[in-house]
């Protein structure tokens, strides 16, 4: 009775929630059992909590290994401190199970815990307390379980209470991911053997769950599974004949292990790196030798040949459009080294060869780049040359700025972030050339990731971030991995490069978004999109205010390829003849452009034909004018 009042009283006091363990529900449960009066005892688990809600002088700790392989015990250590000025008496600790995690119990109903703990069970353990007569003054305890899981869990519904509304609650979540290893038939002669075998090209999981990309630089990590002096070569086959070179030798090889190989530490495995000709679809195994390769101790697999499959990528293009800028009587130009620029895009993103660059010629630009509505022109007028030269391909524009100590820049970079259905329409982007620390470089592989859907990750303040981004604080999640200086980024550490956050690079979620987005424009290459140009009016705007306020912008005659159609969508761009009649419109919805300040506004910008005679263009939102501008030729 004393342990189920002080429990109620702790449940109502800090205002948890019971649910029923019948339904399965392990983060915020009640549990319903016999005792052995024949009352009901009811184990409430503790909710997130206010620092209002908490009692200063009582605080609990918990601690579990992050990492652990399938199978293996989870061993959990709760410490429970008192510093108060008097002891704590009726002290009750409580945790509950994360769904995933399972407690091997001999039986079912009340079951005593190391520690003289309680658990209560039905088939499935969903909490578990202890609770302890007295906890003198400036005194702690640690109580410990063990769970066991096949996936990541993430414990975090923890914390204590006694006598005298004294309370406490777990500060931070707890979590543990299950490493699943493959491991090896016995061979006749002992080990040192492979466990896993891991294939990546910038980031990969474990359990290789990354796509390959075709013709990109591939390294095959092999991991040893003890301490060895040990050497490797790689046989590779390509619809069953043997590959040029084949075998391969570790790049690492020979290696002195002074344990087993592990994910976090590249030098623990035996690397290959895969030859140009070996960049697609290819069958291999890997015998691990003695260090001078005289004496093969095992292979993997044992009895066959492993499969690695690529995925073919077309190449990524971009033109860059050098911005001459005018400042103050002077005109300053951007560097030209396109082969530095472009680095980091070409290491992180699912390419299979570095980005195919073309120069354009400059432009001319006196706007005024110290201010956001400087380079939201910059950009519209970027957008045109596209619009103009290549409406219908899947070629981004980058505007290069110019940087110097003489002036200032409101921005590092600005581009589109288009919807699918207008995936082609709008990749172009702006950002400056900054060398140091490759900020260049970088900003390039962000803006254009915005041009291929991608939003901001959340971490380091920026605005309107991607709410379906799976790795809380904006971390990459997975081991990442540098093609070009081949080091790692560690998972924890290491922040999207879609983030504000340093140090960055990419995730698997950024990494096969952006794949699927390049996928999606090269599916929808319409075959004219070469076809001849005609005379077009280059239209473009902003909307202010959705629905109530938009803008067109002057308009400019070219040669280029109109938009085909009808086109869909809440707003309508209408050109009217020379006697003011309605001759054509085309619907859309204008696409958010995203900056540093986050979605900073909506935007459009369409080739429509031209016929002699057009007097003016008209937006509209449904049958709301919002603008007119003039567009005769003069």
């Amino acid at each position: 009775m004393k342990l189920k009042r002080l429990l109620m009283a702790l449940l109502f006091s800090l205002g948890a929630t019971l649910l029923t363990l019948r339904f399965a529900l392990p983060m915020t449960a009640q549990a319903d059992y016999p005792s052995d009066s024949g009352e009901e005892i009811f184990l409430p688990v503790l909710n997130a909590l206010t620092p209002a809600a908490l009692s200063p002088g009582l605080y609990i700790d918990k601690k579990a290994p992050p990492l652990v392989n399938a199978g293996e015990p989870i061993t959990y250590t709760l410490t429970v401190s008192n510093v108060n000025i008097s002891p704590l008496t009726n002290l009750v600790i409580t945790d509950a199970l994360p769904d995933g995690a399972f407690y091997r119990a001999p039986t079912t109903g009340t079951v005593i815990l190391p520690g003289g703990g309680t658990a209560c069970l039905t088939g499935t353990l969903n909490i578990l307390a202890w609770q302890i007569n007295t906890l003198e003054t400036n005194a702690s305890i640690s109580v410990t379980f063990a769970v066991t899981a096949n996936r990541t869990i993430t414990n975090s519904q923890y914390g204590a209470a006694a006598d005298g509304g004294f309370r406490a609650a777990g500060s931070a979540p707890v979590v543990t991911k299950i490493r699943h290893r493959i491991y090896l038939p016995l061979v006749m002669k002992p080990p040192p053997k492979i466990n896993a075998l891991e294939a990546t090209q910038a980031i990969q999981s474990f359990d290789n769950r990354v796509r390959l990309i075709g013709g990109r630089p591939t390294t095959i990590r092999a991991y040893i599974d003890k301490a060895s002096a040990i050497h490797a070569r790689l046989y590779g086959f390509h619809n069953g004949a043997p590959l040029s070179n084949s075998p391969i030798s570790a790049e690492n090889g020979p290696l002195n292990l002074n344990s087993a190989s592990t994910q976090d530490d590249l030098n623990s495995t035996l690397n290959f790196h895969l030859p140009d000709g070996w960049r697609d679809d290819l069958d291999f195994y890997v015998e691990l030798t003695s260090p001078d390769g005289s004496q093969v101790y095992s292979r993997y697999p044992s009895d066959k040949k492993m499969s690695l499959n690529f995925s073919p990528v077309s190449p990524l293009e971009v033109v860059i459009v050098p911005i001459a800028y005018h400042h103050n009587g002077q005109i300053y130009r951007p560097a030209d080294d396109y082969a530095a620029l472009t680095d980091w895009t070409y290491r992180m993103y699912p390419l299979g060869q570095p980005l195919i660059v073309y120069s354009h010629a400059e432009y001319h630009f006196d706007g005024d780049l110290n201010t956001y509505g400087g380079w939201s022109d910059l950009l519209y007028n970027i957008t045109g040359f596209r619009n103009q030269e290549n409406p219908n391909s899947a070629v981004h524009y980058y505007g290069l700025i110019p940087t110097s100590s003489d002036y200032h820049l409101a921005l590092g970079g600005l581009g589109w972030l288009p919807g699918e259905n207008y995936a082609k329409k709008y990749l172009a982007a702006i950002g400056y050339d900054r060398s140091d620390n490759n900020y260049g470089s970088k900003t390039m592989a962000h803006e254009m990731s915005h041009n291929l859907g991608r939003m901001h990750v959340d971490c380091g303040n920026p605005s309107d971030p991607d709410p379906n981004y799976p790795y809380f604080g904006g971390v990459i999640g997975e081991y990442g991995y540098d093609i070009v200086e081949h080091i790692l980024y560690p998972p924890a550490e290491t922040y999207d490069f879609m983030s504000y956050c340093y140090p960055r690079w990419i995730s698997d979620y950024t990494y096969e978004a952006l794949y699927a987005r390049r996928q999606l424009i090269a599916a929808s290459s319409r075959a004219e999109e070469t076809g001849e140009s005609v005379k077009i009016l280059q239209l473009s705007g902003r909307i202010e205010i959705e629905g109530t306020q938009g803008s067109l912008r002057p308009v400019q005659q070219s040669m280029g390829l109109p938009v085909a159609g009808e086109g869909e969508g809440l707003y309508r761009l209408e050109l009217l003849d020379a006697q003011g009649n309605p001759r054509y419109s085309y619907k859309f919805d204008p696409q958010p452009i995203a900056s540093e300040a986050g979605l900073a506004e909506r935007g459009f910008s369409f080739n429509l034909l031209y016929q002699a005679g057009d007097s003016s263009a008209r937006l509209f939102f449904g049958q709301n004018l919002l603008d007119e501008v003039d567009v005769t030729v003069r």
